[in-house]
């Protein structure tokens, strides 16, 4: 059932849930601290993942917090920007009809971001500025 559903159904239900994420985090509150992360890889093993302070630094992009995002991952805005702009080229594809962006260039992005990641993490790790 879920198969028939028009491509602009799944376009337009992907922005209501981004919009209303972004809703969401910017009212509730998140745990601070080493001892209340919401990072499942830090809960469970005790270590940062490439990927820590990513939800908070959303909710504090959220709220409007800029200084606040930067501290807790650098990377939010980039992927904040890559998110928003993902979703308007679907728009475009589905506008036009084909594709804005070849396969090669989406495995590229994708390639680079997580480079990106890791490249952030490791100088976090290595300069002890990792999010609790």
């Amino acid at each position: 059932m879920l198969a028939r559903r028009s491509p602009l159904v799944w376009w337009a239900g992907a922005g209501a849930v981004g919009l209303l994420s972004a809703l969401a985090l910017r009212n509730i509150s998140l745990p601070q601290g080493p001892e209340a992360t919401v990072c499942f890889v830090r809960r469970f093993t005790g270590f940062s993942c490439p990927g820590c302070g990513m939800t908070r630094a959303f909710a504090a992009l959220a709220r409007g917090a800029w200084r606040e995002a930067w501290g807790l991952h650098p990377l939010s805005f980039a992927v904040l920007a890559e998110l928003l702009t993902g979703w308007v080229l679907w728009g475009v594809w589905l506008a036009r009809g084909r594709a804005p962006l070849s396969r090669r260039a989406v495995n590229a992005v994708l390639a680079a971001n997580a480079v990106a990641l890791l490249a952030v993490w490791a100088a976090r790790w290595a300069l002890g500025t990792l999010p609790p």
